[in-house]
C-alpha cells in the first residue's frame, strides 16, 4: 500500500448531502456514489490538500474535523476510495497533473 496519496486530478466532484447521506457525482464516469460520514471527511480532507500521508490523514481529521478514527478505519476507507479511483497513490502516473 502506498504511503502518500491524492485526490485523482481528473476528476470533478460534485456533493450533496440527503436524508444525512453524503451523495458524489463524479464525472469522470458519471457514477454516483452514497457516503458514509467518514469517508466524505476523508475524501474532503484530499480536496483541500494536496498529498497526506496517513500520520497526517489522521491528525486533520482528529483536528479540523473532531473525529476520532483509528489508522484501520481511515486506511480502509483510503483504500475504498482508491478503489473506486477518487484516490491515487501519489507516485501513480495520472496523479501528475499535465498542463493542456
Amino acid at each position: 500500500m502506498a504511503e502518500h496519496w491524492i485526490l485523482n486530478s481528473r476528476l470533478q466532484l460534485h456533493w450533496r448531502l440527503i436524508d444525512g447521506a453524503w451523495l458524489l457525482y463524479e464525472d469522470l464516469s458519471g457514477g454516483t456514489h452514497i457516503m458514509d460520514h467518514l469517508s466524505a471527511a476523508v475524501l474532503n480532507c484530499f480536496e483541500s490538500r494536496i498529498t497526506f500521508a496517513m500520520p497526517d490523514l489522521l491528525g486533520e481529521l482528529a483536528v479540523n474535523l473532531a473525529l476520532d478514527v483509528t489508522a484501520a478505519q481511515a486506511t480502509s476507507v483510503v483504500q475504498q476510495l482508491c478503489a473506486l479511483g477518487l484516490l491515487l497513490p501519489d507516485d501513480h502516473p495520472a496523479s501528475r497533473h499535465v498542463a493542456a
